[in-house]
């Protein structure tokens, strides 16, 4: 299956489905990139959708100052965050309560182990959290190092537990060699951005799982906040509820668990736009620097295949309880439509087409044995007129040769957001 793209591409570039048809709807979100899904808007409707968009942005940032105040009210020790016994404080509390059941201790006991700062975010409109990490090639393979982590100091102890929850799961992610799909394979841009949401999705609903856990055992803080829409939108706790209240075994089993993480894809945020939406530029982010070494030669030694339920499904197994709650008999399947639906716009999709066109290339030059081949015959000339000549190792000169010997890549720092 191919389409014609003119993002900044050669005229005769296509976008080809690089699994063979073996990733589900591969083939169906190339075709979405084609230029004439995404019209033209005229001068008047562009300003008018500005003007409806500033409007919006105005009103949304407004309500985020008074939440933040009326959060700050109710504990105002938020105010002398600044002092840094006052912020290990809250940490370490956040910690202890996050340790209360036993799936949040093995999250605590983790962090620990990696030694990973956990920092406050001070300024008043802050109300996310971060996970950031360094990615470095080495050996032609991707290597992960987890940097730090920041809460939003302007908080209650119930936004403090949830959103270092959420962080310290995409720190297990990190550890558990999950978080990129890279470190195993190079999948396809598009591909790319959908395990970006299977990430950001889990690690919600491992916080909303926790936290419903505390609530049963009597702390409470974090599951209230995740029902209020201060913190994040409130239909993923939502569905996690509804999910125990229709099967009392849901915790045990796993399904409460998908409940959440099925309503992740569900979710609006900010502006009311899509979660899958507002995590592309994340996504984004995230493939750039993967794409870039992968063109480089940096990722020589990984292989480029398709992403593969199986991928997501090891994410579901870090839970620690023994259920893998992606992998439910009767549950939708992790590659189905819903968890790929094309929330791009016109600019986004460009930039996904450019990243596939090149992406697709590489894949053609390693799974093409006439043209590796030819490949490495051109190189082998090339390093043998060297040596005749006296010469050091030369940047190769062709389109698609090995770099020479000395492959690191200098690190990209990602940053997971909440």
């Amino acid at each position: 299956m191919s389409v014609q793209t003119q993002a900044n591409a050669p005229a005769a570039a296509k976008l080809v489905d690089t699994s063979g048809g073996t990733s589900r709807y591969l083939a169906e979100g190339l075709q979405q990139l084609a230029p004439e899904n995404y019209p033209e808007k005229n001068l008047v409707q562009r300003v008018k959708d500005y003007l409806v968009w500033d409007a919006k942005a105005t009103l949304h940032n407004a309500k985020i100052r008074l939440q933040q105040t009326e959060i700050t009210m109710e504990n105002p020790l938020a105010l002398a965050s600044a002092v840094p016994l006052v912020e290990r404080l809250r940490i370490n509390r956040a910690l202890e309560t996050i340790s209360k059941v036993p799936e949040g201790k093995v999250l605590v006991d983790l962090l620990k182990q990696s030694g990973v700062p956990v920092k406050m975010e001070k300024q008043f409109g802050s109300v996310g959290a971060s996970f950031s990490s360094r990615k470095r090639s080495q050996d032609g393979k991707l290597n992960i190092d987890p940097g730090q982590i920041f809460l939003p100091a302007f908080s209650n102890h119930g936004r403090l537990v949830a959103h270092l929850t959420h962080e310290l799961r995409h720190l297990e992610q990190a550890v558990g060699n999950v978080l990129d799909p890279t470190v195993t394979k190079a999948v396809s841009p598009l591909e790319s951005i959908w395990y970006n949401r299977v990430i950001e999705a889990d690690a919600s609903a491992t916080a909303t799982d926790i936290a419903y856990k505390l609530h049963k055992a009597g702390h409470s803080d974090s599951w209230k906040e995740l029902q209020r829409d201060r913190s994040g939108p409130t239909n993923i706790a939502a569905a996690y509820e509804a999910a125990v209240q229709k099967n009392p075994q849901a915790v045990e089993d796993g399904t409460a668990k998908r409940a959440a993480y099925d309503g992740w894809f569900e979710a609006r945020g900010a502006l009311n736009r899509e979660f899958a939406e507002i995590y592309n530029s994340q996504g984004f982010a995230n493939y750039s620097s993967v794409g870039g070494a992968l063109q480089k030669g940096y990722l020589d030694k990984t292989p480029i295949q398709p992403l593969d339920p199986q991928d997501i499904k090891k994410v579901g197994a870090l839970s620690g309880t023994g259920v893998n709650y992606l992998d439910l008999a009767g549950a939708r399947p992790v590659d189905d439509a819903h968890y790929r639906r094309n929330t791009f716009n016109k600019y986004e999709a460009e930039w996904v087409a450019r990243e596939h066109v090149a992406y697709q290339s590489k894949f053609s030059e390693r799974n093409n044995p006439e043209r590796k081949s030819a490949l490495e015959s051109t190189q082998g000339l090339i390093k043998f007129s060297n040596d005749q000549r006296g010469l050091s190792v030369m940047s190769p000169k062709i389109a698609g040769a090995a770099p020479p010997a000395a492959k690191t890549g200098a690190p990209a720092t990602t940053k997971m957001k909440i």
